[in-house]
This record gives C-alpha cells, structure tokens and sequence, in this order.
C-alpha cells in the first residue's frame, strides 16, 4: 500500500470475473467514490422524470432541500481539507526535528521488534505524506453552467437539474476527501500507538543497558558496560568503571579479563597501563554488541 493506491498480487478481479496476477486499486477509482459521466446522466434523468409532474411549491420545496445538501456536502469537504490541512502542518513540523535527532547509529544497535516498529513508523509517514500529496492535487469537479438555464424554456426546472448536478459532484468529491481523512487518522494512531510502543521497548533496554550484572563465580565477578558511557561524567558505566580502578588501587584485583567485539581498543584502557602488577586479558565475541564490552575480575 502506498497513500491511496493498493497493489495486489495474483488476485481474482471479481469486476472482470478473472485472475490477475498484478492489480493496482486507487481509492478514487473505487465504487461509491468515482462519479462516472454514466452514473450521472442517469441520476439526471431520473431527477428529471421525478420533478416533470411537480407543482410550483413542491419545485420550491426541491430547490431548498438540494440546497441545503449542496451546502452540507460544502462543509464536508471544507471540514476535510482542514483536517488534511493539520496533518500536513504536523508532518511539516515534526518530521524535521525527528530526523535532527535520530542517530542511526544507535538504532543500527536497537533489537529486531524496535528496529521494525520504527520502519513502520516510517512506512506510516511516508503514507501521510503521500494521502497529503493525493488531496491537494485532487481534481476539481464538473458544474453546471449559465447558458443551459439560459437557454432552457423550464428554468424553474432546469436549475433544480442543475443544483441537483452539481450535489452530486460534491457529494461525491467530499466522500473522497473524507474518505482521504479516515485514512490518515488510521495511520497517525498506528504512529501513536508504535510510538508509544518502541519508547517503552527504548527505555526497558536502557535500562538493562545500564544495569550492571553481578555474578559471583568463585572469586570472580563480571560487569558489562557501554563503551561510549564510560567517559561521560557521572554514567552508571562510568561509575562503574571508576569503582573498578579504586579496586585495583586498593589491590584487590589482580586479574582482569575484558570480552567484547571491538575494532579497537577503546581509549579509556590506557588508565590501566599504570598498573604493572594487574594481570589483562583481551578476549574477541565476535556475537556481542559492538557498543558492549564484558569485564571479569578476578579478587585477590
């Protein structure tokens, strides 16, 4: 699906009674929504036998009810094209600061659930942005005209053919636009609700991230830190790290051995080229995250 086009694979077209193993449906092509010169010429024809046999007060009568719809389905399309108007202004506005602040970096490092929901939210934005396009480039419609009433012998008659006319175009155009703001509403509560989603599944990992594990095995413990928050002042990781230095200071650690899948080795390991009696050890995991490093030290 892209905006209000829908491509279909080896699909049974129940209109041609045939297989198709390629269908593309646009919304505005749609029963119920297109308004065919067909369709019209018989909806006329019909108002014309209906209003043929009316008396002057059940004209008047006709007039004002078409009216009436005339302006209902006005209101519609004005109250649509509102709404679309917002949903542009809040793309507009939030999409640029969304892209100033993700770091692909880090989703790269995000779990497949997170990763998808986030391609989706941006499958969403892009069906927005296309539901958007669609409208302000939507067509206008066929109205009646002047020199038909000018020339008809029954103008009472003929402008209640020509307010009926143009009803119907209308009512056809504002089933489209709202049918365009359906839509878009359906879209922007998948956004909502994935939001809400991933920002729940963000903080679980950070939280896990910056917990640190303990396990005791014999007279060893194993911490995991991020390496990029080792040097930022005040970080969990960082304090952890420092505690792990005290350590060493306090020599009672003598063995330390550090598992990680790291290019090269981060900046913050100098610290420890003054220690010449600590025993290091580098291993390789080529299965853990990048941006992840293990710690086992062994106590004296």
């Amino acid at each position: 699906m892209f905006g209000d086009s829908a491509l279909y694979f080896i699909t049974f077209d129940i209109k041609e009674k045939k297989l198709t193993f390629v269908k593309i449906l646009r919304l505005q092509d749609m029963d119920g929504i297109v308004l065919t010169e067909e369709k019209i010429n018989g909806i006329q024809e019909r108002f014309r036998q209906h209003i043929e046999n009316l008396g002057d007060a059940d004209l008047e009568v006709e007039k004002e009810k078409l009216c009436y719809l005339i302006q209902n389905e006005d209101q519609r399309i004005s109250s649509s094209v509102d709404k679309i108007n917002i949903y542009a202004t809040i793309i507009l506005t939030v999409l640029p600061l969304a892209l100033a602040v993700i770091d692909l970096k880090a989703i790269i490092a995000f779990p497949f659930l997170l990763i998808l929901g986030i391609v989706l939210i941006v499958y969403s934005l892009v069906n927005i942005c296309a539901y958007v396009f669609k409208a302000i480039k939507v067509q206008g419609i066929s109205k009646s005209t002047f020199s038909d009433l000018r020339g008809s012998q029954e103008k009472e008659k003929e402008i209640l053919l020509q307010y009926q006319y143009d009803w119907q175009q209308l009512k056809y155009k504002a089933q489209l636009f709202v049918s365009y703001v359906l839509n878009l509403q359906e879209w922007v509560i998948l956004i909502l609700v994935l939001t809400v989603g991933i920002s729940i599944g963000i903080a679980f990992q950070e939280i896990g991230d910056n917990k640190t594990p303990t396990n005791g095995v014999g007279d060893s413990k194993v911490i995991t830190l991020n390496i990029s928050d080792v040097e930022e002042p005040y970080n969990q990781a960082a304090v952890k790290w420092k505690e792990l230095l005290l350590e060493i200071e306090k020599e009672s650690c003598k063995h330390i051995v550090f598992i990680g899948n790291y290019d090269k080795v981060p900046v913050f390991f100098k610290e420890l080229d003054k220690y010449d009696d600590l025993e290091i050890d580098f291993l390789q995991d080529s299965q853990m995250d990048k941006e992840q490093i293990k710690i086992i030290r062994e106590e004296r």
